[in-house]
């Protein structure tokens, strides 16, 4: 009886160790992946990262850009709120937006307004609201 239990232990046993194993090797196969996912979203330390991109942006599509705010919501889905202005003629504005809209990452234009300064071929002036999603923990 004793010799039957220790079989069935050992039975169970392995099948353990096969399910940890094998959850082992999904996990490394995972991680990979969740890297490449984890790409997509601005944390507090990416962030710095992400600004240097906008400013790339803005000074090859010769516009002036100065961020006016960064913030961190909370709650269950955390978002990196920056708030910027940039200036420059309409064409090269939208063209800048248009590239930040475009970068990988998972973000959201909350808001835009343009203002032309002075007359006809004067310049614009824009303001920008971006939500990032974030994986920060609040």
């Amino acid at each position: 009886m004793a010799l039957k239990q220790t079989e069935k232990n050992i039975l169970i046993f392995t099948a353990k160790k096969n399910n940890f194993d094998s959850l082992q090797k999904l996990a490394l196969t995972l991680s990979g992946d969740r890297q490449v996912i984890e790409n997509y979203f601005v944390t507090n330390e990416t962030l710095p990262g992400f600004i240097e991109r906008l400013e790339k942006l803005a000074s090859s599509t010769e516009v002036a850009f100065n961020i006016t705010d960064v913030a961190l919501t909370t709650g269950a889905n955390p978002v990196m709120r920056l708030n910027f202005t940039a200036r420059a003629s309409f064409p090269r504005l939208f063209r800048f937006i248009s590239l930040v809209d475009s970068l990988p990452y998972v973000l959201d234009l909350t808001q835009a307004s343009f203002v032309r300064e002075g007359g006809k071929g004067g310049a614009w002036n824009g303001t920008f609201n971006l939500d990032l999603i974030t994986t920060t923990a609040t």
